[in-house]
């Protein structure tokens, strides 16, 4: 019996250290070329322990969007994305996550400091928009409810939030996109349309048939996540051009 015990807790401790290793890889930022992430003669790529920063050195749009990453993901793994924004004019700056994840109200309420300071410090900027994917969403969503007045618009991006009468956003005036996909096993079609009454009634919804997930950066497998029916290069590009419409119309509004 001993003997028995002692392999069950070797295989366990095993087994332990095997998935761990796993979910470190998975939210590891890859399979994108890392030039993305130094500047060059059209974007200025600024980095600090805080943020991310993707500034266009000409042609500059009136807006900037500030972007929180899913929880554990790689800040890195949204870089693609915030950079092809960027080639349009807009200034993105992806916000780093505490731990990965802001797992404590104290430090999701410093991540609505620093959106709002990074708002302040870049008032030459007419327009804004906060938005961000899966857990960096649903952050995204409450910071809409305390500080909407301080921005223009909400890009919520492979999240069921908000999904709780307490972060009911239906009065906003915000100008609110809903970006989600046909294969997300994490937040499920069905899930987020269910919570579709906590949105104002002119929100954009957009459907990206045969996305799943982890496709929304670029990182590994998710857990619970289902296999995606389109490449994560087409995604990409569709989310990238559902982001810059939403930009475009918050000018435009």
């Amino acid at each position: 019996m001993k003997k028995f015990l002692k392999i069950i807790r070797i295989v366990w401790v095993t087994f332990g250290v095997l998935f761990t290793l796993w979910m470190a890889n998975s939210f590891r930022a890859k399979g994108f070329d890392r030039s993305a992430l130094e500047s060059d003669q059209n974007i200025t790529v600024e980095e600090t322990d805080q943020f991310i920063l993707f500034q266009p050195n000409e042609n500059q749009q009136s807006t900037g969007l500030i972007f929180f990453p899913g929880g554990l993901v790689a800040t890195e793994a949204y870089a693609p994305m915030s950079r092809a924004i960027s080639e349009q004019g807009y200034n993105v700056f992806i916000v780093k996550l505490p731990f990965g994840s802001a797992p404590l109200k104290s430090q999701e309420t410093s991540l609505q400091n620093l959106a709002l300071e990074i708002l302040d410090a870049n008032n030459s900027l007419q327009y804004w928009a906060v938005g961000g994917h899966s857990r960096g969403a649903a952050i995204a969503s409450r910071f809409a409810l305390l500080h909407g007045d301080s921005f223009n618009g909400l890009i919520l991006i492979g999240t069921t939030h908000p999904k709780e009468e307490a972060f009911d956003l239906s009065d906003s005036t915000l100008a609110v996109t809903k970006i989600y996909a046909s294969n997300d096993g994490l937040a499920g079609m069905d899930e987020v349309e269910a919570n579709s009454h906590y949105l104002p009634e002119d929100t954009n919804w957009v459907l990206i048939d045969g996305g799943n997930h982890s496709q929304f950066g670029y990182y590994g497998s998710q857990l619970g996540d289902n296999s995606a029916a389109i490449s994560r290069e087409v995604q990409q590009k569709l989310t990238v051009e559902a982001v810059l419409s939403a930009l475009k119309s918050i000018q435009e509004r």
